[in-house]
């Protein structure tokens, strides 16, 4: 069966579809897309903390990574992979902090979109961490090459002014 899925942070990236579909011989076939009425926003909390570099040793820090959130008027710029059931399995084990949400609109005879949403318990702003929230470095570069190699202008202008004050950082080499 044939799956359509908006990604929108650093599945962007080709390298990155690469990795979550290794299964794959061939890329899936991508379409930029605009889906009106979500916004991209770094709110979702990841399981993993580190210590960054230029703080202080011991210190961690919980790594925050990109969501999509519903907001009236809003726009989120990103694209469409056409995958199958292997592939969407494969998403949905590499996205396990994340509910397969439906974006289909409500034409009947619109093909079936879904999307990764962050699930609740890994929402930042409805669950509390202990540890000050970080954007890692590595993963911006990603989301922002996966823009780029796309041309996509305004996912590339939207990463950039959602991080507002987060801070983006290196972890410390192990």
């Amino acid at each position: 069966m044939e799956h359509l899925v908006f990604v929108y942070g650093s599945l962007l990236d080709p390298t990155a579809r690469r990795e979550a579909l290794g299964h794959r011989t061939t890329s899936p076939t991508v379409q930029p897309l605009v889906v009106p009425g979500w916004e991209r926003a770094w709110n979702c909390l990841s399981s993993r903390t580190f210590e960054i570099v230029d703080a202080p040793e011991g210190r961690r820090f919980r790594r925050l990574v990109l969501g999509i959130r519903p907001r009236a008027g809003a726009t989120c710029e990103g694209l469409v992979l056409q995958v199958d059931d292997e592939d969407l399995a494969a998403l949905r084990r590499r996205e396990a902090a994340y509910d397969l949400t439906d974006l289909s609109p409500a034409a009947p005879d619109a093909p079936r979109l879904v999307t990764f949403v962050p699930r609740p318990q890994r929402t930042d702003g409805l669950v509390e961490v202990d540890e000050p929230l970080v954007v890692e470095r590595a993963y911006l570069d990603r989301c922002r090459a996966g823009a780029r190699h796309h041309r996509l202008a305004a996912a590339a202008e939207e990463l950039e002014r959602s991080l507002g004050d987060l801070r983006v950082a290196d972890p410390v080499p192990e």
